[in-house]
């Protein structure tokens, strides 16, 4: 798995227990469907969007079309993610200056994680909480939003203690505990948190 950027994928690894030992069945867990036309809640334009399928727990999110997608490893994880970015993640661009470790200026990644069965909304919340009182992270934005089976979500902007800052949706979905943080621009992540659905 490449190397993570910023404080928050810490913090989600952490919070989903960092427990990544196969399933005894290993099944195939990506199906991607054609693309579909979005409007991104930030623009006037329609940008066309990618419908990514995880099998695995019958989740589906849409991601811009053209980004790169870097799905789990085949080998089931109790708790994996997808990265999508508007880069090039298996060959990320030289710059001079980057926002992130890791992160080119002006681009984005978002990445959806699948956390453990054990692990709810609230448990990988109090963890954040927790972190943010340890002086590891500082909220600057909180809100409550519904999530896409009606049951609550929380949003955050957060600043971590490395460069830079993300936006993170923790929610779930399917039955499944789902959480998207977005690093970097933040381009589409609105759009990407609410595209999130039973598949």
């Amino acid at each position: 798995m490449k190397v993570q950027i910023g404080l928050l994928m810490a913090i989600l690894l952490v919070m989903a227990g960092c427990n990544l030992n196969p399933l005894t069945t290993p099944t195939a867990m990506v199906a991607t469907i054609e693309p579909t036309p979005i409007v991104d809640s930030g623009s006037s334009n329609t940008v066309p969007m990618t419908t990514q399928v995880d099998e695995h727990s019958g989740v589906a999110f849409d991601y811009p079309t053209g980004w790169t997608i870097s799905p789990p490893p085949a080998q089931l994880a109790v708790a994996y993610s997808y990265s999508v970015a508007s880069f090039d993640i298996f060959n990320p661009p030289v710059t001079p200056s980057k926002k992130q470790q890791g992160m080119p200026d002006g681009e984005t990644e978002i990445q959806i994680n699948f956390h453990a069965s054990n692990e709810t909304v609230e448990s990988i919340r109090a963890n954040l909480q927790s972190d943010v009182a340890k002086g590891m992270a500082k909220i600057l934005k909180e809100e409550i939003r519904t999530g896409p089976d009606g049951s609550v979500a929380y949003y955050y902007e957060v600043e971590g203690m490395f460069e830079g800052s993300a936006y993170l949706m923790q929610t779930k979905v399917n039955g499944h505990t789902v959480s998207i943080a977005a690093y970097g621009k933040g381009d589409y992540f609105e759009d990407v948190a609410k595209s999130l659905r039973a598949a």
